[in-house]
C-alpha cells in the first residue's frame, strides 16, 4: 500500500505553516529526521507537495476571511488536483498521460513540482521540458516560463531538501539544470522536429501543446517519441484540429486520459448552478447559491440578460457566479470562453458552420492511401517517406 504521509499535513493555511515551520525547524537539528522526510518525500508525492513545495501566484488572491494572500502561497493541494496527481505519479515514465484542464487549475505548476521531485529524489533522472517557443520554456526574467517556476520553486524549498549550492549547475545557454549530487538533470527545448534528438529521456512534460505552432506540434510529438517511453501533455483545448486534438481524440491504449475541469474547483464552483424556467438552480443543495441569486436580484437579473445579448448560453450548462463574471469581463467571448474554460474544441474556434456539420462532412471526406512525412539527410540530400500515421504528408 503507498504511504499516506499526507494525511498529517493541514490544510487550513495557518495551520499548514505552522506545520511547515515545525518540521524544517526539527529537521535542521535532527539528521534522522531529516533522512525520514526525504524518505517520506519519495514514497509520498502528496505528502511532497503539501507540506515542502510552494506556489507564485501575482494575481490578487484573498483567504475565506477576505483578507489579500501574499505571492508567495505554500502548495496546498485541492481536493480535486489529489486524483490527477496520483495518477501522474503512477503513470509518469511508463507510458504517456494526456491532460485536458480549465485555465487556471494549477497543472503547470503541478508538471514543475513533479520535475523538482524527481531532479532531488531519483538519482540520474533526465527530464525534458517543452513548449512552443524557447522564451515560454525557459526565461530566467519571465515568471510564465516553466524554468523560471523550476528555479524559483528550488530557492524555496528549505537548503535540508535541496542539493548544495556547489552541486547545482544551472546552464542558461543550454537550458538545462543539473543536480551534481546524484547526476540528474532537467532539460528545456523548443517545439521543433529536433527535440532531444539523439538522446533518452525517463519522461518529457509537453506544456499547453495545443497552442504549439502548426506542423512544430506534429514534428515536437514525432521527435519525442523515439526519445522517451512517457510523455505529460498538458494543454487548455484551442480548435478541433492539431497534434493535442489528434492525441486526446485517439483511443490509443497507452494513453492515460486526465480531465481537470473549472466546476471541480473549490475556489471558482460555489453556488453551481443550471436554469429552469429562466431561474437559476443550485445543482447541490450543500453548495447554495449566493443571496443575490436566489432570488435574482435586479443586478444579477441585468447580467442575464447582458450575458444573452452577447451571445452566451445560459440554458442547458452548469454556470457559477464566478463563470458568469468570467463571461462579463471584457474581451469576452461565447468562443474564448469555450475554449479557456469548457475545454470545448468544437467551440474554442470561431467557424460559420457548427462543429455536427464539420464532423458530418468529414465522414464524406476521402481517407489518403498513405500517410507520414519526407525525412532526408542534411548532408548527402537523400530521402525516404516513412509511414506515420500522424504524419503531416497525406498520399492519395
Amino acid at each position: 500500500m503507498t504511504p499516506q504521509h499526507y494525511k498529517q499535513v493541514p490544510r487550513d493555511l495557518r495551520a499548514n505553516l505552522d506545520y511547515r515551520l515545525k518540521m524544517n525547524q526539527r529537521a535542521v537539528a535532527d539528521s534522522g529526521f531529516r533522512a525520514a522526510m526525504r524518505q517520506a518525500f519519495r514514497e509520498d508525492v502528496l505528502f511532497f507537495f503539501n507540506s515542502a513545495c510552494w506556489l507564485y501566484e501575482p494575481r490578487i488572491r484573498k483567504d475565506a476571511q477576505g483578507k489579500i494572500l501574499p505571492n508567495k502561497i505554500p502548495f496546498i493541494v485541492w481536493e480535486h488536483q489529489e486524483g490527477p496527481i496520483l495518477t501522474i505519479n503512477e503513470n509518469l515514465g511508463i507510458r504517456d498521460i494526456g491532460i485536458e484542464k480549465s485555465r487556471g487549475e494549477g497543472m503547470s505548476w503541478i508538471l514543475v513540482q513533479f520535475a523538482i521531485r524527481d531532479w532531488l529524489f531519483q538519482p540520474m533522472s533526465t527530464i525534458g521540458l517543452v513548449s512552443k517557443d524557447l522564451d515560454t520554456v525557459d526565461n530566467p526574467r519571465d515568471p510564465g516560463s516553466l524554468f523560471w517556476k523550476i528555479d524559483w520553486g528550488i530557492a524555496q524549498l528549505p537548503s535540508w531538501i535541496r542539493p548544495p549550492k556547489n552541486m547545482m549547475e544551472r546552464n542558461l545557454s543550454q537550458h538545462t539544470l543539473n543536480n551534481k549530487e546524484n547526476l540528474s538533470v532537467i532539460s528545456a527545448f523548443a517545439a521543433t522536429g529536433d527535440v532531444a534528438s539523439g538522446g533518452r529521456t525517463k519522461w518529457f512534460g509537453m506544456d499547453e501543446l495545443a497552442k504549439f505552432p502548426k506542423g512544430a506540434d506534429y514534428e515536437a510529438m514525432a521527435s519525442t517519441q523515439h526519445v522517451t517511453d512517457s510523455r505529460l501533455f498538458i494543454s487548455t483545448p484551442k480548435g478541433d484540429t492539431g497534434a493535442y486534438y489528434d492525441i486526446m481524440h485517439s483511443d490509443k491504449q497507452n494513453l492515460v486520459k486526465i480531465r481537470v475541469d473549472w466546476r471541480q474547483n473549490p475556489t471558482k464552483n460555489r453556488g453551481l448552478y443550471t436554469m429552469i424556467d429562466g431561474k437559476p438552480k443550485a445543482v447541490d443543495p450543500s453548495n447554495p447559491l449566493p443571496p443575490h441569486y436566489d432570488p435574482p436580484s435586479p443586478e444579477t437579473l441585468s447580467l442575464f440578460s447582458s450575458l444573452r445579448r452577447n451571445g452566451f448560453k445560459l440554458e442547458g450548462i452548469v454556470r457559477s457566479p464566478w463563470y458568469d463574471g468570467e463571461c462579463d469581463r471584457g474581451g469576452a467571448t461565447p468562443q474564448n470562453i469555450a475554449q479557456e474554460l469548457d475545454m470545448d474544441y468544437g467551440g474554442s474556434k470561431h467557424k460559420f458552420f457548427s462543429h455536427e456539420f464539420f464532423s458530418k462532412a468529414e465522414m464524406t471526406v476521402k481517407q489518403p492511401t498513405l500517410r507520414g512525412d519526407f525525412v532526408y539527410d542534411k548532408e548527402t540530400l537523400t530521402g525516404e517517406f516513412v509511414e506515420n500515421e500522424n504524419g503531416p504528408l497525406s498520399l492519395y
